[in-house]
């Protein structure tokens, strides 16, 4: 990234437990489209670095070049999109606007949303909307966000203690500064809905951010964690070692050798009907990945998705 990097401590609260800290400030919204695969640290020689002590053998045999780094690119690009499937989760960052739908039990208990995507790194707005009108932003500082779930929730300061009965009919009293701005007889004509599609509006940024190099080690939920870099990077790797493997000698080809003029060469390998050559090495790539998802599962949970 070339231009100043984002400010990822652009909070407007000094209160230190705020539920949704302002990660980034809004000028550097713009910024987002900057951090690249490159820039998360998934990278052509992050792919490479799984496959040392190939060396000079990982050449394309058609060519007898190396393979361009638009080949290792798209390995990438295939792995980040088969992990963030297989975790539920988004990698690169993203500004996104979602329409959930309104369920009066979930509403009840402190307004439990749960985003279509993850980690959320903040959320931005959240509000009621009833078909293309507005009726009521909620205050900032009333938002709890879990992160790493996906998981949003709104604790308004007038219920501290008290309840969490979010009755759309009774929502005006919660905040005074709000009154003038809301149409109240549209709000008592809600009060006995239990489930509306759609009406309630967050915009959010998820994703993960790269790591900053002065707190390297220090693993937070907004950043891409180290583990998963190595597992999307093993991952690119066996879809390399597959293509490659096949080319060794040629497709279904174990073995061959040469006479003339009685100097003979012969070549075995381990390559089989079965087998390709870089089978081995593919199974000891799979192993090691086996042991991060486990570690991986567990960090970032399972989630069952938006349930009404």
């Amino acid at each position: 990234m070339n231009e100043k990097p984002i400010d990822y401590n652009a909070t407007e609260s000094d209160f230190e437990y705020y539920g949704n800290p302002k990660v980034i400030a809004n000028k550097d919204f713009d910024k987002l489209s900057l951090i690249t695969y490159d820039a998360l640290g998934l990278t052509v020689d992050r792919v490479k670095n799984e496959l040392l002590g190939l060396g000079e053998d990982l050449i394309d045999p058609t060519t007898g070049k190396e393979y361009p780094d638009s080949f290792y690119e798209q390995m990438i690009d295939k792995s980040v999109s088969k992990t963030e499937k297989e975790f539920d989760i988004v990698v690169r960052p993203r500004i996104n606007h979602e329409r959930l739908d309104f369920n009066q039990t979930e509403v009840n208990s402190y307004m439990f949303l749960r985003t279509y995507e993850r980690p959320i790194i903040q959320v931005t707005n959240l509000r009621f909307i009833y078909t293309n009108s507005s009726h009521y932003d909620f205050p900032d500082p009333w938002l709890k966000v879990t992160s790493r779930y996906g998981q949003l929730e709104v604790q308004p300061n007038f219920l501290m203690g008290v309840n969490s009965n979010f009755n759309l009919a009774n929502l005006a009293v919660y905040d005074n500064s709000t009154l003038s701005d809301m149409n109240l007889g549209d709000l008592n004509s809600y009060g006995s809905l239990q489930f509306a599609p759609q009406m309630i509006g967050c915009t959010y940024i998820a994703g993960m951010l790269p790591q900053d190099p002065k707190n390297r080690g220090i693993n937070r939920d907004m950043f891409i964690q180290p583990d998963l870099i190595a597992y999307i990077a093993k991952d690119a790797a066996i879809e390399v070692l597959e293509r490659w493997g096949r080319l060794i000698l040629g497709a279904g080809i174990a073995g061959y050798s040469i006479s003339m003029d009685g100097i003979s060469s012969s070549i075995d390998s381990t390559q089989s009907a079965e087998n390709t050559g870089s089978t081995a090495d593919i199974k000891l790539l799979q192993t090691d990945m086996k042991d991060i998802r486990n570690a991986l599962k567990s960090y970032y949970g399972y989630n069952l998705g938006v349930l009404s």
